[in-house]
C-alpha cells in the first residue's frame, strides 16, 4: 500500500474459490465454495470545520463545474499536507511532494458515496503511506 504503483483495490482482497461440478443424467450440481481474506481496518468519517485551501490549478480544477473527474466520469484522489499558515495544500498521489512532505489527510473527486470502496481504497493507502 505504499508504492508509486496505481491504486487498485483488488489489491487489497484476496479470494479462494472452489468450484465443484457434479453431474447425474440430466442434472447438473454445482457448489461453489468462497473465502476472503481482507485487512481488518475499522476507519471513521468525521465532518470537520471548514480549512482553507492554497488555489493551485488542481484545487481550481478539482472545484470547478467540469472537473477532470466529472469529464473522465472516475475517481481522482491524492493527500493533503498543510502549509506554515495552516492552509490545506492538495497534492496528486504521483506528485514527488507527497513521498517528501508530511501528510495530514486524503482528497478524493467524484465519490459519490462515503461507502464507496475507493474511500475505504484511499484511507488504507494513506494510513499505511
Amino acid at each position: 500500500c505504499c508504492s508509486r504503483e496505481p491504486l487498485e483495490s483488488s489489491k487489497l482482497l484476496t479470494m479462494k474459490v472452489h468450484l465443484n461440478c457434479t453431474e447425474h443424467m440430466d442434472n447438473v450440481r454445482l457448489n461453489l465454495h468462497w473465502a476472503a481474506v481482507t485487512l481488518a481496518n475499522t476507519l471513521d468519517a468525521t465532518p470537520i470545520r471548514p480549512v482553507p485551501v492554497i488555489p493551485t490549478a488542481l484545487a481550481r480544477n478539482l472545484s470547478s463545474p467540469m472537473s477532470l473527474a466529472q469529464v473522465q466520469n472516475t475517481c481522482k484522489y491524492g493527500f493533503l499536507t498543510m502549509d506554515q499558515t495552516r492552509k490545506l495544500l492538495l497534492i496528486l498521489e504521483s506528485d514527488p511532494k507527497a513521498y517528501t512532505l508530511p501528510l495530514v489527510g486524503i482528497w478524493l473527486s467524484g465519490i459519490t458515496h462515503i461507502h464507496s470502496p475507493q474511500v475505504w481504497t484511499c484511507c488504507l493507502r494513506y494510513l499505511f503511506s
